[in-house]
């Protein structure tokens, strides 16, 4: 998939995809791009994706430094013994229902269920506990954001592989 089809299935300009990408807001995205001016990018669906998900972040007024730590936390944190790359960026059909929360643009969590009906978060339950979005300290167990920001992932992803 290109940009522009990108752009039209998840609406969001085509100059604001292309900033995720030249801005290198996807530290997993090592494809080299200097195959010429003109030329279309091409992407699969699960780059495609976070392209996406990096553009509605940033489109929401996060600031392009916590966009980028957002999307290496999922890529790198774990919960229940899964990576959340595989939860968050490497959904089919019949895989998650997940929702990505941003607490006071500081901490994050994922709220969701797997295709087997277990909970995102410790045993059962569809909640991660939040986590920072910088370093490793560990967020107050009873902690309630102010502001929380969004996004529906599968209903992103659906839009993507459409």
């Amino acid at each position: 998939m290109d940009i522009a089809e990108l752009s039209t299935r998840v609406r969001l300009s085509t100059r604001m995809l292309r900033y995720v990408l030249d801005h290198r807001l996807l530290p997993g995205l090592k494809k080299d791009f200097a195959e010429g001016r003109g030329v279309p990018r091409g992407f699969d669906e699960t780059e495609s994706y976070a392209i996406a998900l990096a553009g509605l972040l940033l489109k929401a007024g996060l600031k392009r430094h916590l966009v980028e730590i957002c999307i290496e936390q999922m890529l790198t944190r774990t919960a229940c013994g899964h990576p959340l790359n595989k939860c968050a960026f490497d959904q089919t059909e019949d895989s998650i229902a997940a929702t990505l929360e941003i607490g006071d643009g500081a901490h994050w969590r994922l709220v969701g269920k797997d295709k087997y009906g277990y909970g995102l978060g410790s045993s059962d339950k569809s909640e991660m506990h939040w986590m920072p979005l910088k370093g490793d300290e560990k967020v107050a167990l009873g902690y309630r954001p102010r502001v929380t920001l969004r996004v529906d992932l599968s209903a992103l992803y659906n839009e993507v592989r459409k």
